[in-house]
């Protein structure tokens, strides 16, 4: 972090002579995280304005505050950066830290998968050099710049988690961050309310890709995904990789090799099988997005491997993939989000778990799909039939699982069954047999972690 004599000339402020040799601790947008030396940037806000907490973050201990109006008292005054927007402040900040930055940098964006795929990643390189990532959910116009000025220093290299909420974000994103290397991990019908379509999501995501070959970087491209496929052969410098066709490493081929027992992804690698610590296909999709990345940031293949077979899932416990063995039941825990993609990858994953028994899935409302609300979840029915379910629970009082209903049902489903809540799909699960496995997911909104605590 520079001082604040040099932020204010940044910033196109008059240097005050008492601001040379006072270096801000960390750069804040928050009054409540104000701590002794913060950097307070006062951003305007949807619900409320940075402008009125200047005040109260001085007090607490910021050494300025980045304002648009000044405070009427002098001596508050006189310790605020004036600019016309705070936001484009805090990026000219993050800018010239990129500027200064001499390690390697890494965006990751996606509809589903950007955060695993950004741990796996941050874990890999680790092995060989220090490398920094996004934490928590940093990816935004301001979490992204937030990240980079607070934790990159120190770092050889950083992975940077992107996301957007409207067209024209990553695109800003990548106009300070400046990424050597990047990947969109997939493209998926997530926040169509926001982007209209899926041609509308990938135009987004594409902002990437578009920032990264105007820089001559690297472009990692999961050609397994159909809309990301599509794009093969338009730029120079990209590493296509897929579950299916695998990824060449050190001349010799990573390959998928399906699922354990505990559904765990199997890879082969110079004539050896291995399994990743965590089950499901969707976590097997992000650790060979994680190897292409790390392959072209200079990774070995034994560091590759090393880096997914120990990686230990933050999110294990919650509802993500988690795989539960009882005595008579698998049960595939995934209930802490869905939208179509990641049920359609979890549906994938209890086909291809070997089991003796039947394969049920108990699913909830998708939420956040705009007008196509119903075509979605009758379509992921249909995906449901198609990947052989021997029955079908819609658990939920919204209109659209009627939908989901309907789509398994009218494309062979064999047994259907539709619940209002939970105690109508405890019920119906009193049906599964010895050796049979069941899979539980639906939006955070539908509850289904409850029908979890019920059954393990």
């Amino acid at each position: 972090m520079e001082d604040l004599a040099r932020i204010r000339s940044l910033l196109g402020n008059t240097v005050r002579s008492g601001d040379a040799g006072v270096v801000p601790t960390g750069v804040v947008v928050d009054s409540r995280a104000v701590r002794a030396g913060s950097l307070f940037i006062a951003l305007p806000g949807e619900h409320t304005d940075g402008q009125h907490f200047v005040a109260q973050s001085l007090e607490a201990g910021a050494v300025a505050a980045v304002v648009r109006m000044l405070p009427a008292q002098p001596e508050l005054a006189a310790r605020c950066i004036l600019v016309e927007d705070p936001a484009r402040a805090l990026e000219t900040l993050a800018a010239h830290a990129r500027e200064r930055f001499s390690g390697t940098v890494v965006a990751i964006t996606g509809s589903n998968g950007k955060t695993t795929t950004k741990e796996l990643l941050r874990r890999i390189l680790s092995l060989s050099r220090v490398t920094g990532a996004s934490p928590g959910n940093l990816n935004s116009t301001i979490g992204a710049p937030l990240a980079f000025l607070n934790h990159s220093s120190g770092c050889a290299c950083w992975v940077q988690e992107t996301g957007a909420s409207a067209p024209g974000e990553i695109a800003r994103i990548c106009g300070w961050l400046q990424p050597d290397a990047g990947a969109v991990t997939n493209i998926a019908e997530a926040h169509l309310e926001r982007f209209g379509s899926l041609e509308g999501v990938l135009s987004a995501k594409s902002e990437l890709l578009e920032a990264l070959a105007a820089r001559a970087a690297r472009i990692v491209l999961n050609t397994g995904d159909p809309l990301l496929g599509s794009l093969a052969g338009r730029w120079p410098r990209t590493l296509a990789y897929s579950l299916e066709q695998g990824l060449a490493l050190d001349g010799a081929p990573l390959r998928w090799r399906g699922l354990s027992e505990r559904g765990c992804g199997l890879f082969q690698f110079d004539g050896e099988t291995w399994a990743l610590p965590v089950p499901g296909i969707a976590f097997a999709e992000c650790a060979c997005c994680a190897a292409a990345l790390a392959h072209v940031c200079g990774a070995t293949a034994a560091e590759i491997r090393e880096g997914l077979s120990a990686w230990e899932d933050p999110g294990g416990s919650g509802g993500r993939m988690r795989v539960i063995q009882s005595d008579s039941l698998l049960l595939l825990d995934d209930s802490y989000n869905a939208n179509p993609a990641s049920v359609r990858a979890a549906l994938r994953t209890l086909r291809a778990i070997p089991v003796p028994g039947r394969r049920w899935a108990a699913l909830g409302f998708m939420a956040e799909l705009g007008t196509g609300e119903r075509e979605l979840h009758h379509e992921t029915g249909r995906r449901a039939a198609e990947a052989g379910l021997d029955a079908l629970l819609a658990v939920g009082p919204q209109p659209a699982l009627d939908a989901l209903l309907d789509g398994y049902l009218s494309n062979g489903g064999t047994m259907g069954v539709r619940c209002q809540g939970i105690p109508g799909a405890l019920e119906a699960l009193a049906g599964l047999k010895d050796g049979d496995a069941l899979l539980v997911k639906g939006s955070r909104s539908a509850g289904l972690d409850t029908l979890v605590r019920e059954l393990a």
